[in-house]
């Protein structure tokens, strides 16, 4: 007689593009290993199962299959603080990390190199993840994508990640998406007015544009990498917004003249460049319009970078009636380099 298969050798296999979806499915049935993460790999979401009893239905309509797992699943644990990895190992821990679901993201630390490998274990095992990685370049390029190399795990810097009730597929090689900026995306949602008609000018992978789907009329998104689009596309179908976001993949000064429309809100999350774009957006506001404008900007200090920022935009504004309604310093991002969030209001 064939000995049935225990369920946590199995798996649930399909599109990324339905992992929100069967989440919550799997959930309701209980058949959902909640004790582990669930992985994701060349744009599939594999769920650990406590039980394989689930309706063929389901399976069918979602394109899903059962599967024995060909890997082990990251277990939840509680994480331990770097500083007391730092403590115990006497290695040169980094002192930030960027943690997403399944994988660690390193950004801005020299690691030497006889310690890489060694460090990349340490990580994997003390947050659970299957993967990480570390920043090879920084953001470059018309795309503005960075280079990522695997110090430990295995497959590529892809997940999926989670922000309030929104889902984000996100591919780390082929478009640029920054978790950090969840406050940010939080703060302007709330502050948000239901039935917007918002222009989002670099929306990437949709951080913004789907969280703000939520409330808006229509959002227009743009981005030059197709890849981004591509991305944004399958966020707002797996968040079931595909009907409010119009995605365009073109250089934003050459489509947002042709739009022939005005806009409440315009959101310039490209802090290397926004303000370069800052008159092109200007040409689309209307009264009442709200910038969510973001700039880096280098200075001695934070309250330098801010006053020279606010100069430089009132440069720019001084022909129109505006009034700056929110300013802040929302972080160093390197030695003496900071991320600047302003809102502006057009009068």
């Amino acid at each position: 007689m064939k000995t049935r298969p225990r369920a946590d050798e199995y798996c649930l296999s399909a599109p990324v593009v339905y992992a929100k979806k069967l989440y919550t499915i799997l959930r309701s049935l209980n058949v959902l290993d909640i004790t582990k993460k669930f992985v994701v790999h060349n744009a599939k979401v594999f769920f650990p199962l406590r039980s394989i009893e689930i309706p063929e239905r389901i399976l069918n309509k979602y394109s899903c299959k059962i599967i024995q797992a060909p890997f082990s699943f990251p277990r939840k644990q509680r994480q331990i603080s770097l500083r007391t990895l730092r403590d115990k190992t006497k290695l040169d821990i980094p002192q930030s990390i960027t943690l997403v679901n399944d994988i660690i993201l390193i950004s801005k630390f020299e690691i030497p190199t006889n310690q890489l490998e060694e460090i990349g274990r340490i990580l994997l095992d003390a947050f659970s993840v299957r993967a990480v990685f570390i920043k090879e370049r920084e953001t470059s390029g018309e795309y503005r994508i960075p280079s990522w190399k695997l110090i430990a795990g295995w497959g590529k810097p892809e997940t999926i990640h989670i922000e309030d009730s929104c889902w984000y597929y996100v591919n780390f090689e082929r478009a640029f998406f920054n978790p950090r900026m969840q406050g940010e995306r939080s703060r302007v949602y709330i502050n948000a007015q239901k039935g917007e008609n918002i222009l989002d000018m670099f929306a990437g992978i949709g951080g913004f544009s789907i969280r703000l789907a939520k409330k808006a009329r229509k959002i227009t998104s743009i981005d030059i990498n197709p890849h981004a689009i591509e991305l944004l596309e399958l966020n707002a179908k797996m968040n079931n917004v595909d009907k409010i976001i119009n995605p365009i993949n073109c250089d934003a000064t050459k489509i947002v003249p042709k739009l022939n429309e005005t806009f409440d809100r315009i959101i310039m999350d490209f802090p290397a460049g926004s303000l370069k774009f800052l008159n092109c957006a200007l040409a689309t506001a209307r009264q009442n319009t709200i910038i969510n404008l973001y700039i880096f900007w280098q200075a001695k200090n934070k309250e330098e970078a801010l006053k020279e920022v606010i100069q430089i935009v009132e440069r720019e504004l001084q022909d129109i009636n505006y009034e700056i309604t929110y300013k802040k310093v929302r972080r160093e991002v390197g030695k003496r380099k900071f991320l600047i969030a302003l809102d502006v209001a057009v009068k």
